[in-house]
């Protein structure tokens, strides 16, 4: 740990992309940074990913079509944008 906060700085000027650090304690894989857009990407595909899998389940139970089921999980993705966006913008402590 006294290494990755004597090189935190330089760690975080290299995040470029989509290529993670990994963090090693005791030699063992502990903990990743990732630049933050990447890490916001793979959020997204994440949820993308999701999506398809929740509306191809309600379609094929018949409990909503699959526009229906976007529609819904559309909406879900889009309010918690709304409450992470007001949450970062709230006292959230930055460390910059």
């Amino acid at each position: 740990m006294v290494e990755f906060r004597a090189n935190l700085s330089a760690l975080l000027d290299g995040l470029e992309g989509d290529r993670p650090v990994v963090v090693n304690v005791r030699n063992k894989p502990t903990a990743v940074l990732l630049a933050l857009a990447a890490y916001r990407e793979m959020r997204e595909e994440a949820f993308a990913y999701r999506l398809l899998q929740i509306a191809e389940e309600a379609k094929y139970e018949e409990k909503l079509t699959f526009e229906e089921a976007k529609a819904d999980i559309l909406q879900a993705r889009d309010d918690r944008r709304h409450a992470v966006e007001q949450a970062e913008a709230a006292d959230a402590p930055r460390f910059c």
